[in-house]
This record gives C-alpha cells, structure tokens and sequence, in this order.
C-alpha cells in the first residue's frame, strides 16, 4: 500500500489538474483512479483506531426509524399528544400498577386497625384515590427519569425512541408538563388527611434521585425501592391511623414497607437484565450487572427476605390465618415460580414475567390481605345472605332428590346454632369461658389489650366504656389473640361471629356494633348504672 500510494504520488500533478485532465491520456487516468482509491483506502488506516476508540466510547444501535403507534391507546390520540403520552407511558402501565400495590396493601393491612374499622366503602374510596395518584406520579417519575437520561436513552436499544431521546419533546416542555404532573399529584394528596401530606413529601426525593443512582452506585435498585414502596406507608395514614403515636402500627408499616423494598429489587433486577448489553456499553450501573453470575441466588435471597418481613407485619398487625396462608404462601409459590422458570437471558421472558408478575404476587398478596380484613371483625350482612341461600338451596336439592322427603344438606349443620355449638365447642373450652365470664362484673373479650388493642373495633369498645365510666375494679379482658381456642371458642359460646364481646354480670351484651348503637341511644348507661359497675361520684 505504501509502494503504491508513493508511486501514485510521484505521478506529475498535472495530469490530474482539472484542465489537462482530458490530455493526460488513458494511462493518466487509470493512475489517476487508482491514486484516489489509494489515498482513501491511506486515510481509512489513519483513521481506523480514532474511529475504534470513539465507537467504544460512543455505543451506537442499529439504524431504525421512528414509527408513531398504530394501535392501542396512542394511536387515537392526537399526535401532538402522543409525545406526552409516551413520555409518561400511558401505554405501558405496568409500573403504574408497581407503583399501586404498595398502597393497596398498607390500605388493607391499615383498615383493620383503624378507630373505628374502616368500612369497604371508605377502603375503596381510598385505594382508588391512591391508584389515581398512582397513574400521575408515576407517569412524572418517567419524566424525570428521561430528563436525567437524555443524553444516554439514544444509545440504548430500548429507549432510544422516548420522545426526550428522538427530540419529539424538548427538555424545557418536559420541565413544564412534569411540574404540572407534580401540581396534579399534589392534588390527589390533598384528598387525604392532612398528615398524608408530610408523610408523602420525602417520597419526592427519592423519586428525583433514581435516576443519579444509575450513575454513582451498582444498587439502584434499592432507590428505586424506597420510591416504589412508599406507598406501604401512606395507607396508614390515609385511614386515620396515626403511626408516631401508634407503635404496633408503626412496626406494622416498617415491616411491610421493607417487605415491599425487597419486591421492587427483585422485579426490577429481573427488568435491568433486559438492557444489561446496552447498559455495559453505556457505563449505566445496575444489581443485574453486578451480580450478573449469580442473579438468582440474590433473587432467593430478595424474595426470602420479602415474604418474612411479610409475615412479621401480619404478625404486629394481628392477622388471622387468612393473611398467612393468602398473602405469604401465594408470595412463597409465586415467587418461587418465577425465579425458577425465567430466562435472565431472554429478553422478551424477562418481560413477560416482569409484566405478569406484578398481577401474580401483587395480586395474590392483596387478595390474602383482603379475606384477613373481612374475617378480622367485619362480618357485612351480605354474607350471612350467601349463606342462608346455600343452606336453602342444599335444602331444596335434598327435598327435589327425596321427592317431597326432608333429606339434611350438605350445609345444614349451618343452620342450627346448637348443632354447630355441640360439633366445635368442647366442654373443657366451655367450662373455662364460663370462668372467664365469672371472673369480673364486666368482662371483654378483645383482639390486644386495653393499652395495645390489634384491632379498630377492640379499640372502640375499650373507648366506649371508658366514656361510660366503667370501674376499672369491676372490669377485666382477655386477649383471644393469646389463644386460638378461645378466639373460636367464645364465637360458638355466645352465638355471636365477631370480636370483642362484652359480659356484664355473665350477661351477653354484644359486639362493637351494638356497644355504638347502645351507647348512643343511651341504653348502655342504662345497663351499666342498674349493675352498678360504673366509678361511684361523690355525693
């Protein structure tokens, strides 16, 4: 190469001078070409290593051009929307769904334990404030996140067509519709009590410091989780209950905001493997990069330690076995299942069980926590009519298969109190109830204790009473929570489904319901002044 360009090069100038260019002659010309394609293919040489060395600075994705949606939500949207809607990822509201769960549980786990128990209506009204915060936040936590990423997104095989990265959006009109993004969220906030409002500032800045982790540390993921997770917290407070106040609801909060911590880095390490390639070339940092050879060793670990933190905030909580078996054991086979079974090297298995997986353990969680809440002294007319219509409907397929002859359902044991009392209540159970409600003129059977009550309706009759002024000489309470056998006991001894139970003088009286409904008509002053079992004034 070298021979040949100094050859070319000693050729007389003028032959290749664009006047005598036409006389040099055929032979001229051939020298001509092949000095061209010399000193091109001399300057591809030259330049080979600067080229190499900006490649692997600079990474670059295959060439593609930027196609706007065809189908879904997007795509009748009006297209100077689409920028904005792309940018919040209102088609791929996966993460909205990341970011809700968390509330939804700490609303679940918080109703039950509320002053007075929250109602499923105010549940709902609250978990669907949440999930509309959701929507929002989350699509400004996108915002931010491409703000901060603009100048890496293009390099990436995934993000390089965000409106940011392509330049459908410029960082200035990102600015503007991220702050009325916030001004929207802190709107939704506003609908809550107004302690939400200090416990949901800090969240902000973990939201706008995601995105500097990726740059500084291998575990942004666990920035991301106390982003994501904050959610486990703002149920509390959202349903009344104060947790600086509170300490078994504030150990119920911090377990399950840890427990939701560990589920965000699990998913999210799972998600991270899909642009681990990319992310190399890059310099983004990630747990997926990290821990690349032994991922799922540390997804165990994550989901170990998800599922127990779990379990402990049930257990300060005072959940019943619908929350342990429910909530822990679906997480427990869910997320087994998928550590097991994905691909971290397929990208498109990466998603489908980031994407599904959100439903599978969020879904199997909420729905454990949601039987607990029912079963935890809420016992709503509606099912005590299911009930009644399986014990006739079992009742009318015996009478139509005897043909006109009474043949005992499947269910009928159901309908006979004494029946059922004889087939669960032992006597030795029995004869210590009995004791139990001799032990003191006014007797409550509760969830926790007067000082520390698990459970909303326990705390209200303990506040009641107190209102009425009852003797703390003449009254006693036993926590059931102690003894499952008496929680179950007492149910069957007094034919009454719920807990508390109030016994005064060995009287039934009744449950939370009908203390609220006594106390405020007046009867239960009544009732209490004739036993005499209120403090004595003074004359």
């Amino acid at each position: 190469m070298r021979l040949r360009t100094s050859f070319t090069a000693a050729v007389t100038s003028r032959c290749f001078t664009s006047q005598q260019y036409s006389r040099a002659g055929p032979s001229a010309l051939q020298f001509g070409k092949q000095y061209k394609i010399a000193t091109r293919q001399t300057w591809s040489i030259r330049s080979f290593q600067s080229q190499l060395a900006a490649t692997q600075q600079a990474p670059t994705v295959s060439p593609a051009t930027y196609s706007p949606p065809q189908k879904g939500l997007l795509s009748r949207l009006p297209k100077s929307w689409v920028p904005y809607a792309e940018l919040i990822r209102l088609d791929k509201p996966t993460g909205t769904y990341y970011l809700f769960f968390p509330c939804l549980f700490s609303s679940l786990m918080a109703a039950p334990i509320a002053t007075p128990m929250a109602s499923p209506y105010e549940l709902l009204a609250t978990t669907g404030l949440f999930f509309s915060g959701a929507l929002i936040m989350r699509g400004a936590g996108c915002a931010i996140n491409d703000l901060w990423d603009r100048n890496l997104d293009p390099h990436v095989e995934r993000t390089r067509f965000r409106p940011i990265a392509r330049k459908a959006l410029t960082p200035q009109k990102a600015v503007i519709f991220t702050g009325f993004q916030l001004l929207g969220g802190l709107g939704i906030l506003l609908q809550f009590p107004m302690e939400c409002l200090w416990y949901g500032i800090p969240s902000l800045l973990f939201v706008s410091s995601y995105p500097l982790a990726k740059r500084v540390t291998h575990y942004p993921q666990f920035v991301l989780g106390l982003t994501f997770s904050w959610g486990a917290i703002m149920g509390f407070p959202a349903l009344g209950v104060d947790l600086l106040s509170q300490p078994v609801a504030l150990a119920t909060a911090a377990a399950l905001y840890s427990s939701c911590v560990a589920w965000t880095v699990l998913y999210d390490m799972i998600y991270a493997h899909m642009d681990i390639k990319d992310d190399v070339a890059a310099g983004i940092k990630s747990i997926a990069l990290r821990h690349e050879h032994n991922t799922k060793a540390v997804l165990s670990g994550l989901a170990v330690t998800q599922v127990s933190l779990l379990a402990l905030a049930g257990l300060t909580a005072g959940a019943g076995p619908i929350f342990f078996i429910g909530s822990c054991g679906s997480a427990i086979l869910t997320l087994g299942t998928m550590i097991w079974r994905v691909r971290l090297k397929d990208v498109r298995n990466c998603w489908w069980w980031f994407k599904h997986g959100c439903w599978i353990t969020g879904g199997g969680i909420s729905l454990g926590m949601a039987g607990d809440y029912l079963d935890r002294d809420y016992h709503p007319p509606f099912f005590s009519f299911v009930c009644s219509l399986v014990i006739q409907s079992s009742r009318g397929i015996a009478r139509s298969v005897s043909k006109g002859r009474v043949v005992p359902g499947p269910w009928s044991f159901l309908s006979s109190p004494s029946a059922l009392q004889a087939r669960l209540l032992s006597s030795e159970t029995k004869a210590a109830i009995d004791k139990a409600v001799a032990s003191a003129p006014v007797v409550l059977f509760m969830k926790g204790t007067p000082e520390t009550p698990q459970c909303g309706f326990s705390r209200a009759s303990i506040q009641i009473l107190g209102l009425q002024g009852v003797d703390p000489q003449k009254f006693t309470a036993f926590n059931v929570l102690e003894d499952p056998e008496l929680r179950q006991g007492i149910k069957e001894y007094s034919d009454w489904p719920t807990i508390p139970q109030l016994y005064v003088e060995r009287e039934f009286v009744g449950g939370c319901d009908i203390l609220m409904s006594m106390h405020q008509n007046g009867e239960l002053a009544k009732l209490l002044e004739e036993k005499h079992v209120l403090v004595p004034t003074d004359e």
